[in-house]
Parts: C-alpha cells; structure tokens; sequence
C-alpha cells in the first residue's frame, strides 16, 4: 500500500500482504471458530485505519476496534460497513453521534447505559467492559454480574459482548493473566447459569495469542501481533509466522550540503 503526493516528503509503504499472512496466522493459533476483533487504535497502530480497516473487512473479521471516536467515523464514512467496537469509556454526550455512524459503545456505567436507551429507536449493541485487575477501566469483576443484568433489562439496549484486557509481558504476568482469564470465565459461566447468553465474549489480545494463553471465551482481539509487532520479549511472545506490516520508510532528499572540515 503506498501513497505519493508531490506535497509529501516521507511515507510509510504497508505491506498488506504481511498483515493478512499475519491474520491468518492469528487465526491458526486460536482455532478457525474463534471471532477476531482486529484492533484498529490509533490509526490502526499508525499503518493507515482507512486502508487497513477496508482490508481487514474484505478478510472477513468479526469486527474493528479503535479507541478514537474520529477514526471508528473516518472507517464508516470510507463506506467500511463492518462492525466497529468503541473501546474504552463511551461518553454519554458521544452516544448520538456513536448511533448516529453505527458504532458499538463500550459501556461501564450506567449513566452511558441509560443514554444509549434513551437515544436508540431500535435495539442497539453495547459491549460492557470489566475490570478483571488490570484497572484500566471497566466494571469491577465483583459487580458485573448484577451489572450486565441491569444494562440487559433496558429498553433498546442489547448486550452483545462482555469483554475485558489482560495483558502481560513477563512470567509472572503471564501467571497472573491466567488467573484472572478463570475469572472471567467463571463471570460468564455465572450469567449463562442465569439464563443470559452473551453472543461475544472476549479476554485475550496479542499477548495472550503469542504467549499460548487460552480461555474459553469466543473471541480475541489481536493488536499488536496483527502488525508484526512482539507485545513482549522473545522469551514471552513467540512471533514466527509474524512478519512486519511496516515495509519502508521512504523519503525524499531535499538538502545537500558540504561544510569546510575546519568548520565547527
């Protein structure tokens, strides 16, 4: 993937062949029947969101993910009709706008709860986030139970996905991920034992991917990895079949110059 313009003096070249030879190498590791919820923050971990977003969908993820209401807008206004998960805190005053371009709404309170309920005319998708210890954000573990219940009852609310993040870069880490993935399942366990099945479940990104953690939830969300990027060092994250999306770096030379030896 390249783009030239006489006003651009450097540029990224993508190698989009590298990124989906990378998805399918995701797709090895945790099972053809697992969803993937490619992660697409930050400009799509700065490789282009637009361009990656419309390649990732003719491949047939379950959906995106990005973190910046801008982006998840410039993805739909492309005419990318894929899912796009909002991932952190939706706002409540983002809420019309977030329904308005038929984007998913993480949701850790019910005040973002309400809104949605209030705005949608028709059922719409929320994922809730939980906190499982890692304290970015999200329901606390010990209150998402009652708290999925709560969202679940409103109307035009409907719960599609429970999700959390755990990620890790060392043993103990990856220990402690551990524990906290049987966690999560227990959560989910819990509310299917009541009778709410929640469609998408998901724990673990690339970390978990590439240091061979495994939970019973339906979907990951693979970041890094999806790019060619290590989340952690040799010994934590195995990368063969990885390779970088990122190509080159190409710029153009605007300046020479020769200065006397003599000079400071």
């Amino acid at each position: 993937m390249e783009r030239d313009s006489p006003t651009i003096t450097t540029r990224l070249e993508i190698d989009l062949g590298a990124l989906q030879g990378n998805l399918r190498e995701i797709r090895r590791r945790v099972g053809e029947g697992k969803k993937i919820i490619a992660a697409v923050k930050a400009n799509a971990y700065g490789h282009g969101v637009v361009e990656v977003a419309r390649a990732l969908a003719a491949w047939h993820v379950y959906g995106l993910a990005t973190g910046d209401l801008e982006d998840a807008v410039a993805i739909r206004r492309s005419g990318n009709t894929a899912r796009i998960l909002i991932l952190g805190s939706s706002l409540p005053e983002t809420v019309p706008e977030l329904l308005h371009n038929d984007l998913i709404p993480s949701v850790d309170g019910m005040e973002t709860a309400r809104v949605v309920s209030k705005t949608a005319d028709a059922p719409s998708p929320v994922f809730i986030k939980v906190d499982c210890g890692y304290g970015r954000f999200g329901v606390p573990l010990e209150a998402a139970r009652t708290f999925v219940e709560e969202v679940a009852t409103l109307p035009n609310v409907r719960v599609e996905g429970v999700y959390t993040h755990l990620p890790f870069s060392d043993v103990a880490g990856r220990d402690w991920a551990r524990r906290r993935h049987d966690a999560f399942d227990g959560l989910i366990a819990d509310l299917a034992a009541s009778g709410r099945e929640i469609p998408v479940t998901q724990a673990v990104s690339s970390s978990g991917i590439a240091g061979g953690v495994t939970d019973r939830s339906s979907a990951v969300s693979p970041g890094h990895i999806l790019y060619g990027l290590a989340p952690a060092g040799p010994e934590m994250a195995d990368m063969s079949g990885f390779r970088p999306a990122l190509r080159a770096i190409v710029t153009r030379l605007i300046h020479v110059t020769e200065r006397a030896a003599d000079r400071p």
